[in-house]
């Protein structure tokens, strides 16, 4: 590939980022990236007060605990948006109360904060001015990708394909888009992590001498390009306080350097040339902070925000899954998953690339190339011969590792497992991944670049797709309808003295644990509510006691949609999401009841019923349900049931209780509703105790039984408190108010009295 080809394609690849970055951008509401919010009101703190803000914990501003930020981010961006009004700011954050954050797994209320038709296209003031963040943050991540590709056409100059692939993988992680489509200052240090990097390899491969023929005179210069390197890492070191750590990494650069040079002297020469462009850009920020907080990072001050953090480690594993999924996609306020199986992909491709990554390894030291480079570094080679690339390579890895520490030290003082986090090392990280995968393709002609490739148009689908397919259907609105859909359920259901309940349609009628119900309510009201409270939803799943098994507290539409909002005389389509408890004790028949309350007050409105009116029914159904084999029957029933049972007690005392588990297999459908009864009965046939009821307490009728269904039934047999001492057989059967139901032996002969005969107990 020519040298102008190379950049063309370079051009195309970073003008598709752009384009999907510009997807994520406007697909994702205003302030709901993490963190957005605090980092934008920093920015119109700037732009109102021109001044940075000063944190204390007492008045720490719309801010947070980014008003001790490191500036540079900000400073930039307040030059970009001094020139729109902001005077509508604080209306942007009207916060969701119900606001489901840092939880994956739950279905609804994906939105921290309530987005009104007025943030959309055409944007305005506020909502123009986070916009016109993003896309600087947009262009930053641009750099970050450009410098990928620079540091990976560094290390293999020969390998035009790898570096595209690399920078390919980098432009296209989900989280990596939408993070630089945010307003946040990761990206600004994502940015200049990846330049300082490629300066620092370029410094690494100048061993001629640059060092070792500074003079002071020259650090204002930069000769060797030193001072201009400095400037870079004092830019970092003013974004965010992980840039520091780039100052070790240019300390152990400059170290190998004045070694390889035989000059002590080029050692203190270097770290001057680098150190006091860094303090000139940087110094006054830490300077400022030991006056304000009396320690120069300003960390005392966000603690007192965001407090210190306890019991770090208690689950080391899912903070590591937690990380894994915030590296590649987690969305939102850490709300959005992307579907299951692409972590598990991504799981996979991770296993591989770094079982790759050892087995070139492995490969790279068999051919005796390890000894070579060794040789190389030893005889202090001109550009490290053979050695700079494992040098350059072992450089990078270091930098990996000390942002992976940095991140989990920050872990241990404070909330926050959060994959982007990593992004200051998203080069070298995608750059070994790629490596690491490529040892799996073939060594033999165009195989391995052509594998590449198709490694990063997966990516690019997956990076392009990810806004369609998670994102906008997580923070799409209600929409309005004529007329109520075919599948409907028609009501009229008033609350108060203006809205009322117009239907209501499921797309399921059974659930299991652990899983979501998920129901469609109509909704109308005969004015505007727009100067009235804020009015929430309430939908639960109860058992027969009343006990909920799954509840959602909500804003209309699942979070999105307040009543405020409504247009009048209008039908609204809105979803509400209900998770079902893992642990609830299925099967059971659950109501669905519905209430609406107001936000302030807690008071319900009314709807003409002193409990909140049902809207359905819903069966919750074991994932597996028990097994029961031919030889464990001991009866079948005239209405399409087979039982097997067993009693917990061979021995009784009068006045105490017998628990008899029956289980049921429903052969068919029985279409109506049974009691189950069980007594305990003496050889005359009398009765010396109870224990009838529906099957599970009346949590699983007979009526929804379907064929195939085993139901696990326990019933509380009292003895008698007159029960004589002796033998005592339990009988169970089957009723309803035309009688017993017909009970047959397993070969099928009717049974006396249409009644199983379990076994004995003994009464003392």
């Amino acid at each position: 590939m020519s040298r102008r080809g190379m950049l063309c394609t370079l051009a195309g690849l970073v003008l598709l980022y752009l384009t999907a970055g510009t997807i994520y951008a406007v697909a994702t509401p205003v302030f709901e990236a993490p963190d957005e919010s605090s980092h934008f009101f920093v920015v119109k703190h700037l732009v109102d007060h021109h001044r940075l803000p000063v944190q204390r914990g007492e008045s720490r501003g719309l801010w947070d605990q980014e008003g001790s930020q490191p500036p540079l981010y900000y400073l930039v961006g307040a030059a970009l948006v001094g020139w729109i009004d902001l005077s509508d700011a604080e209306d942007l954050a009207w916060a969701n109360p119900q606001a489901n954050i840092g939880d994956p797994a739950n279905p609804g209320n994906k939105n921290a904060y309530i987005h009104p038709p007025e943030q959309d296209i055409p944007w305005r003031g506020s909502v123009l001015a986070v916009h016109v963040l993003r896309f600087y943050s947009l262009l930053l991540g641009a750099g970050t990708v450009v410098f990928a590709w620079a540091i990976v056409r560094t290390l293999f100059p020969s390998r035009p394909v790898l570096a595209l692939v690399v920078a390919a993988v980098v432009a296209s992680i989900p989280q990596f888009l939408f993070v630089t489509a945010s307003v946040n200052n990761d990206n600004a240090m994502a940015f200049l992590s990846a330049l300082s990097l490629y300066l620092l390899l370029r410094r690494l491969r100048d061993t001629s001498g640059g060092l070792a023929k500074l003079s002071l005179g020259s650090l204002a210069t930069g000769k060797g390009g030193w001072a201009g390197l400095g400037v870079v890492l004092g830019l970092a070191s003013l974004s965010k306080l992980s840039g520091l750590a780039l100052l070790g990494l240019a300390a152990l650069t400059i170290a190998l350097l004045a070694w390889h040079q035989h000059s002590p002297a080029s050692l203190w020469k270097g770290l001057l040339a680098v150190g006091v462009p860094v303090i000139a850009v940087a110094g006054w920020w830490y300077a400022r902070n030991v006056v304000l907080y009396g320690e120069p990072t300003g960390l005392t001050a966000m603690w007192q925000v965001v407090g210190r953090r306890e019991g770090f480690g208690a689950d080391l594993w899912e903070e590591f899954r937690g990380l894994r999924h915030s590296f590649w996609g987690l969305f939102g306020w850490f709300a959005i998953p992307m579907a299951g199986g692409v972590y598990r992909t991504l799981d996979v491709l991770s296993v591989l690339s770094l079982t790759g990554l050892l087995i070139e390894v492995g490969t790279w030291a068999s051919w005796g190339l390890a000894r070579g480079a060794w040789s190389c570094v030893r005889h202090r080679e001109p550009e490290w011969g053979a050695a700079y690339r494992p040098l350059a390579l072992l450089l990078l890895a270091t930098w990996a590792g000390i942002v992976f520490v940095l991140l989990v030290r920050w872990t241990s003082l404070t909330e926050g497992t959060q994959g982007r986090l990593l992004y200051p090392a998203v080069a070298p990280l995608a750059m070994f991944f790629v490596l690491g995968l490529r040892a799996w393709f073939p060594r033999v002609g165009l195989a391995r670049d052509m594998g590449s490739v198709v490694l990063a148009l997966a990516a690019f689908a997956l990076g392009i797709g990810a806004p369609f397919a998670w994102i906008a259907p997580a923070y799409a609105r209600p929409v309005t309808v004529d007329s109520l859909p075919e599948g409907a359920i028609p009501m009229a259901l008033q609350f108060g003295d203006a809205i009322t309940l117009r239907g209501v349609r499921f797309s399921q009628d059974t659930v299991h644990p652990g899983e979501t119900f998920e129901t469609e309510l109509f909704w109308e009201t005969v004015r505007s509510l727009a100067e009235e409270g804020e009015i929430m939803v309430r939908v639960r799943l109860l058992d027969v006691d009343g006990s909920a098994v799954a509840l959602e507290d909500s804003y209309p539409g699942s979070g999105a949609f307040p009543t405020s909002l409504w247009p009048a005389n209008e039908l609204l389509a809105s979803r509400q999401y209900l998770p079902v408890g893992s642990d609830t004790p299925a099967p059971l028949v659950a109501r669905l009841d519905i209430g609406l309350y107001d936000a302030n007050s807690g008071e319900s409105l009314p709807s003409g019923s002193p409990e909140a009116p049902t809207i359905g029914r819903v069966k919750v159904i074991p994932r597996r349900w028990p097994r029961i084999r031919k030889s464990e029957i001991v009866a079948r029933f005239g209405v399409g049931v087979s039982l097997a049972g067993s009693i917990s007690e061979e021995v009784s005392d009068p006045g105490e209780v017998i628990s008899v588990t029956l289980l049921w297999r429903a052969e068919t459908a029985p279409g109506r509703n049974y009691t189950v009864f069980v007594h305990l009965v003496d050889g005359a046939g009398a009765v010396y105790g109870y224990g009838d009821g529906a099957p599970r307490l009346g949590d699983y009728p007979t009526w929804w039984w379907s064929e195939g269904e085993v139901v696990e039934d326990e019933h509380l047999l009292l003895v008698a408190h007159d029960a004589l001492p002796g033998r005592y057989h339990v009988k169970v059967g089957m009723y309803d108010e035309s009688g017993r139901v017909a009970a047959y032996s397993p070969t099928g002969e009717r049974l006396p009295d249409d009644a199983v005969d379990l076994g004995e107990i003994e009464v003392r």
